[in-house]
């Protein structure tokens, strides 16, 4: 006996083997499932939480230390910056252990609304997030149940379990090949549920922003607490304050996706070693995360960039930006899109003059203050 709806989506098949305190169990330790990875998240930021502190400070500008001359490799001449962990040394020296996770909480706070959010739409959409799982053109899709009196076919009570043994469409060579329509409907579902989530957990992302900014000029506004954040950034620019740097991180994060997805479904259908393809979709993450970069160093420049309370965010550390294609604008003329992509060998890539005894100075551009030893900011 079959049955199906209008879309053909469903048919029920006699026979199957059904057992509800298996899939009562099944549900509950995949809400287990959901919290532990979100708190699983949470340890893992909070471990690394100063390599991305200093990273973002790097990418909104701050360099307190003057580039020096020195070798590339294969010996050219550059000028050549910190690297990350003497970054992080110099801030624990001026702020101590404690003052490498400025900005922690709201950061925190950030990343568990985007996942709680992304989890609850992912869910309202049945958006998978492991296509091995995808169904395709000629997959059946089961019916099980254990119905009670009054129980409908669309009742919460009722499970959709796939058949294992016709999960994939076949090709001319016998591999299994996902359905591209299917690939395509999941990864529109998915751009949608990771927009939302990220519209909705900006402002906590603003606010870790601008804490982390404070570094430089010392304020500590934001370091006050969260609703003291919230005051400030509303006075500076109202409701719009809280989402200041959107539009360049919503307009990365699609291309990012949809580039990655792309590139992952023919990865899928024309790659059948599984060990080839999770080396090429490492590899495709990283090769696209490189070319969308210039979208969160601008993101993050404009969330702190005319904060009225904030030294970062004003000249002569920052220009005062019209709007974030204006941030775009101005750095990409003195090549700094790619700022702070580097951990370990950092090289300053802007504009820089040459003097009469061969050495490199840069130019145009603001380095410090150096807060160990006091030194004001400097203009070459």
């Amino acid at each position: 006996m079959e049955m199906s709806d209008d879309e053909g989506q469903l048919i029920l098949t006699p026979g199957m083997d059904f057992n509800a305190e298996e899939l009562l169990m099944e549900k509950d330790e995949k809400k287990r499932l959901d919290k532990s990875s979100i708190l699983l998240r949470a340890g893992v930021t909070t471990a690394f939480y100063p390599v991305e502190y200093v990273k973002t400070l790097m990418q909104i500008g701050y360099e307190p230390f003057l580039p020096v001359n020195s070798h590339t490799l294969l010996g050219r001449r550059c000028l050549l910056l910190p690297n990350s962990f003497n970054y992080i040394q110099y801030i624990k020296r001026v702020d101590g252990f404690t003052g490498c996770f400025r900005g922690l909480a709201p950061r925190l706070i950030q990343q568990s609304v985007f996942m709680y959010v992304n989890q609850v739409i992912g869910k309202a959409l049945h958006v998978k997030d492991d296509l091995d799982d995808a169904p395709t053109e000629n997959e059946q899709i089961t019916l099980s149940a254990h119905l009670g009196e009054g129980d409908r076919p669309d009742s919460p009570h009722v499970e959709i379990v796939r058949i294992t043994s016709s999960r994939r469409s076949s090709n001319d060579d016998g591999y299994d090949v996902i359905t591209w329509r299917y690939y395509l409907k999941n990864l529109c579902y998915d751009w949608c549920r990771r927009m939302a989530s990220l519209v909705i957990s900006f402002p906590f992302q603003v606010i870790a922003i601008r804490t982390m900014a404070e570094f430089v000029g010392r304020e500590g506004n934001f370091s006050n607490g969260l609703m003291t954040g919230v005051i400030h950034i509303y006075e500076d620019h109202g409701i719009l304050g809280f989402f200041r740097g959107l539009v360049p991180r919503l307009i990365g994060d699609s291309i990012h996706l949809f580039a990655c997805g792309a590139l992952r479904y023919l990865i899928r259908s024309q790659v059948y070693c599984e060990e080839v393809r999770a080396c090429m979709g490492v590899s495709t993450s990283i090769l696209v995360g490189s070319l969308t970069y210039p979208f969160t160093v601008v993101s993050n420049t404009m969330m702190v960039c005319g904060a009225k309370n904030i030294a970062m965010g004003n000249p002569p550390l920052m220009p005062n930006y019209k709007n974030w294609i204006d941030c775009w604008h101005h750095l990409a003329s003195i090549n700094h899109l790619k700022r702070g992509s580097s951990i370990f060998f950092r090289y300053y890539p802007g504009p820089r003059k040459v003097l009469d005894n061969g050495l490199t100075i840069p130019i145009g551009v603001p380095f410090g203050p150096d807060l160990q030893r006091n030194n004001p900011v400097i203009i070459l």
